[in-house]
């Protein structure tokens, strides 16, 4: 059975995703076209399985050699990520605790 999206196009999304970019930020930028691919449509969950799979196999391999990057800026991703998720738990948090639907407004997740 061959795979429906490219060798090309799944590197792209894990390498995005590895950068730090969420399932439906990657699935937009796939439809603008990655790097030097053509554009192509992927839902959501679909960059969400390509990613995990990508990912995995990833850490499978075990870190990269230190000289392969910039410490400064591993740092500076491992930084953003981490504050993005604490972002993301806040919010969870934050809807929770006012039953959901005036924090859900002020995070713009109902119409104007």
């Amino acid at each position: 059975m061959s795979r429906k999206y490219t060798e090309a196009q799944q590197e792209a999304m894990v390498r995005l995703y590895l950068e730090g970019q969420m399932p439906r930020a990657i699935s937009r930028a796939a439809a603008d076209g990655i790097g030097d691919l053509s554009p192509f449509e992927i839902p959501r969950k679909s960059v969400e399985a390509v990613v995990k799979r990508g990912a995995a196999k990833v850490n499978r391999r075990g870190p990269a050699p230190l000289d392969s990057e910039d410490l400064t800026e591993k740092a500076q991703r491992l930084k953003w990520r981490t504050l993005t998720a604490l972002d993301r738990e806040l919010d969870r948090i934050e809807l929770a605790q006012d039953g959901g639907r005036e924090a859900a407004k002020r995070l713009g997740m109902f119409g104007q």
